[in-house]
């Protein structure tokens, strides 16, 4: 490691100390202490259509681009969150941009996604509540599906973001979209980000009692992360619960994970709604059938016998 970059290192963990912890300082700017470090979590045509600045096409992307309304005269239909949104921000921080289709786009995301300080860069620049006002309004799937990986990459392994998201009506807006005639096929993305913010606190917590190797702060940091009792608040647990009827193998998969992980904050609901139970009994008599035939393969605890043991120890936890 460089004299440089040990440098830059500790410049940044101070600065998302100090954001993370929710103070304020003379007015500095993250963006003068940390400098701009590759790769992102945001491609140049999710950071075009976020931040205040003229947009511009990413070299190797198409130069057909659809419009990121945000509530704009003449642009989509505001939702009532994104108007709200505006005004606590400012128009200014709201101007329409252009999301640039790429073919590169996922796999750029991917390349870069959590990287920490430009985690808290684009924290710092706004862009939370601008991915929230995109997903608010009415877009085409897939312009959602790039803003909602750019915010599952804000948000993961950043306690600070979480807690923002919460603060700014980010479980409306998600239970809003994955109600949203068309945007069917989000609803395992969401759940399967729910999931994982929700495992990553617990884990955090755990290992700060079991091992006692997590700094006090960013402990601190999750204790203020309320995403339990939001869920719960804001009818999760029954949202959850309904998308175990759909189809594929690999969703339901994800939403049996999440109602496992919502279990403890959702039991005395999930009691009370017979369709899961009607639901779970089906796909366990599904899943005995084709866990038997996975036996007669020779495959010995496979994958339908994996999902089979999941519904079977929801119903006991149920009964």
């Amino acid at each position: 490691m460089t004299a440089e970059t040990a440098l830059i290192n500790s410049r940044f963990d101070e600065a998302a100390a100090f954001l993370k912890l929710g103070e304020q300082g003379a007015g500095k700017r993250l963006s003068s202490i940390i400098p701009a470090l590759a790769p992102t979590c945001l491609s140049g045509e999710e950071l075009s259509a976020f931040f205040p600045r003229d947009p511009s096409v990413s070299p190797g992307c198409s130069s057909d681009t659809s419009e990121v309304a945000v509530g704009k005269a003449g642009t989509h239909p505001a939702h009532p969150f994104a108007e709200k949104m505006q005004r606590d921000a400012g128009a200014s921080h709201f101007t329409a941009g252009k999301l640039a289709p790429c073919a590169k786009s996922a796999s750029n995301l991917e390349a870069g996604a959590c990287n920490p300080k430009v985690q808290v860069e684009a924290i710092e620049g706004g862009a939370l509540q601008k991915l929230l006002v995109v997903l608010a309004t009415e877009q085409s799937l897939t312009a959602k599906k790039k803003v909602l990986f750019a915010l599952s990459s804000l948000l993961r392994h950043f306690p600070y973001a979480q807690q923002q998201f919460l603060k700014l009506g980010g479980l409306q807006v998600l239970r809003s979209l994955v109600q949203e005639k068309g945007m069917e096929v989000l609803a395992v993305r969401v759940v399967t980000l729910l999931y994982d913010l929700v495992t990553e606190k617990m884990f955090a917590e755990e290992e700060a009692e079991l091992m006692r190797e997590t700094s006090p702060e960013k402990l601190q940091q999750y204790r203020q992360v309320h995403l339990l009792p939001g869920l719960q608040e804001q009818g999760w647990c029954e949202i959850t619960a309904h998308l175990l009827a759909l189809p594929e193998h690999d969703a339901r998969e994800k939403v049996l994970q999440t109602l496992g992980a919502l279990l403890a904050t959702c039991r005395d609901r999930y009691r009370q709604d017979p369709q899961l139970n009607r639901t779970l009994v089906t796909l366990q008599a599904e899943y005995q059938a084709l866990a038997a035939l996975e036996l007669q393969d020779g495959e010995v605890e496979g994958y339908f016998w994996e999902l089979l043991g999941s519904i079977n120890s929801l119903l006991k936890e149920l009964r």
